[in-house]
């Protein structure tokens, strides 16, 4: 065990030793060195460590190691052609992981601590084991470098945080990634930053950011694919290109929004959720207030003001993580009913949507029990009669017939 009182180690200061080495806390040891445990059997790395600097365990030979909590920073090379395992302590404070750390690695799967900001050019490159790369949930991650997971022939798994901006040239170049969504927050794409590797299985591309849609454009080389790629996109920047450097595509709805209204302030819609084999809906929100996923997929917003464009932000569940998708939405101005008692009911009802249609909903004040009631547009187009439970929910006017 080395004393507390060690400040500095040498490169391959342990060479040959096989040593197992600790160190009495709390040490004065901040840094790792270039190949500072190079021969090691076992290193336990004390929590005084700020930084792993650049080609400290370079090509070393451990089974396993640690990082500190207290480490903000891994150098370049730090981890290259390591053989082992790597485990993170935390809280973690790491928030930069360096060109090269973990080039052509031994690693099968990697989580990257929510406090990474930034990972370095061809980081996880040539990491032919690697199948898995996750992040931690709330992560700060705002940028990807060049060729991060280039010729990462098995990474099957690789679920990006929607803290993303940046996405460098040729990041996912040769990779066998079943499905990868690209985050609301991505403002830039580099060149030929995605190709798969398998030309026998379908993979599936989540385009969910509209400020990166102008990269693709048949006259550059943002995407290629290599062979079948299902592409889901929130826009329809790619309806009117047939051809994109490496292969065609065709372009797929996530889900569709029909019947969007705003009736004196009260925003009604209905969402149909197409891609139900690649997300699942969680909510939706317009003017901060958020509505949670219902089975019937209608939805109402109260108190939105006039108008008839608002931004929609619809939450849904991609591999187990929740993505924001933002859109504009153009609404109809829709026509409120009256209502005059026919029987039963407590109090005055509530009449909302057009009669015109026959998609008035109303809301009865009551504990309970089967109201009834004909309605009459404010235009005298149309009418309609039907009944509604007494309960103070908003609910479709059952069995409303409407006519002009």
């Amino acid at each position: 065990m080395l004393p507390a009182s060690v400040k500095n180690i040498g490169a391959n200061a342990f060479e040959g030793t096989g040593a197992s080495v600790a160190f009495e806390s709390p040490s004065s040891l901040t840094s790792i060195g270039s190949q500072m445990f190079e021969g090691c059997s076992k290193v336990e790395i004390p929590s005084s460590i700020t930084a792993i600097e650049d080609s400290a365990f370079y090509r070393s030979a451990l089974e396993s190691v640690t990082i500190p909590s207290s480490v903000t920073r891994i150098g370049k090379s730090a981890f290259e052609s390591y053989s082992g395992d790597i485990k993170f302590e935390t809280p973690a404070l790491l928030a930069e992981i360096g060109d090269r750390a973990f080039y052509s690695s031994k690693l099968d799967t990697i989580t990257i601590p929510a406090s990474v900001t930034s990972i370095g050019n061809s980081a996880f490159e040539n990491s032919r084991n690697l199948v898995a790369v996750k992040f931690e949930p709330f992560s700060s991650l705002t940028k990807i470098g060049n060729a991060a997971f280039k010729d990462d022939g098995h990474l099957s798994s690789c679920v990006l945080p929607p803290s993303l901006k940046t996405i460098g040239d040729s990041c996912f170049y040769y990779h066998s990634i079943d499905t990868l969504v690209i985050p609301h927050s991505v403002e830039y794409l580099g060149e030929r930053w995605y190709y798969h590797s398998s030309n026998s299985t379908t993979k599936t591309l989540i385009l969910l950011s509209e400020k990166v849609c102008p990269a693709f454009d048949e006259r550059n080389e943002m995407l290629s694919l290599g062979s079948r790629v299902r592409f889901y996109s929130t826009t329809d920047i790619l309806q009117e290109i047939a051809y994109v450097p490496g292969g065609a595509i065709r372009k797929y709805e996530l889900y569709t929004v029909s019947d969007a209204r705003n009736t004196g302030g009260t925003l009604s819609l209905s969402l149909t959720d197409i891609a139900d084999d690649v997300l699942q809906i969680r909510a939706l929100e317009i003017g901060g207030q958020r509505v949670e996923a219902n089975e019937s997929s209608t939805y109402t917003f109260e108190d939105v003001g006039e108008g008839t464009e608002f931004e929609l932000v619809v939450y849904a569940d991609i591999l187990d993580t929740e993505y924001p998708i933002y859109q504009t939405l153009t609404v109809e101005a829709g026509e409120v009913g009256v209502g005059d008692v026919k029987s039963a009911g407590d109090g005055q009802p509530e009449v909302r949507g057009s009669l015109a249609e026959g998609r008035a909903q109303v809301r009865i004040p009551g504990d309970g029990g089967t109201a009834e009631w004909t309605l009459t547009a404010t235009d005298g187009t149309a009418v309609a009669q039907g009944r509604a439970q007494a309960d103070g929910n908003w609910q479709p006017l059952e069995g409303a017939q409407a006519a002009k």
